[in-house]
């Protein structure tokens, strides 16, 4: 059997294997016929290259990568393309943790695409495989800032605390002179 067709079988046994959705992005993909999945996504013609099916080798072949099956991903045209033209090419785990983030902050695939991530391969009702985004948890506050919101919730004064307004652990008096000098 020939390289390429080889790779071909691979991308596909990886498409099917990931949901047809990009291995770094999420986003769906297709491979063969672009019509069904424009009328399926009310996709138009001119942003529907970027989500072709490529063959993503995570360990690229140029680094000695095979074409194996724990080696090849599928993932869309765009990210593979951009991936390998970054100056130094991340890990996959790194990559995909970047490509995250910038889906996240929107700045990945362009604004008129981001309804894909909600039609996923089950319909508009069903999301599989949402992206992993980190909560944000509050600051601890501290015994002062804790003080001061009872304080405030009670009418009564706040206390005065000079220890930690500014930096922390610095008293705001005035430093004692130093000895020795006029």
């Amino acid at each position: 059997m020939c390289k390429s067709n080889t790779l071909a079988k691979l991308k596909i046994a990886q498409a099917n294997k990931q949901n047809r959705l990009c291995f770094h992005c999420d986003f769906p993909m297709w491979d063969g016929d672009p019509a069904p999945f424009s009328e399926r996504y009310h996709h138009f013609s001119g942003l529907l290259d970027r989500f072709l099916c490529t063959a993503e080798h995570l360990t690229p072949r140029m680094d000695g990568g095979k074409d194996t099956q724990e080696n090849v991903v599928a993932a869309c045209k765009f990210c593979n393309q951009t991936r390998h033209k970054m100056r130094n090419v991340l890990s996959p785990t790194a990559y995909r943790r970047h490509v995250r983030r910038r889906i996240v902050a929107g700045k990945w695939h362009p604004p008129e695409c981001h309804h894909l991530l909600k039609w996923r391969s089950g319909g508009p009702s069903e999301v599989s495989r949402p992206l992993r985004t980190r909560t944000r948890l509050p600051c601890p506050r501290s015994s002062f800032q804790m003080a001061t919101d009872r304080c405030r919730m009670s009418d009564q004064k706040p206390p005065l605390d000079l220890g930690d307004v500014g930096n922390p652990g610095r008293s705001m008096r005035a430093p004692s002179p130093v000895q020795g000098h006029r």
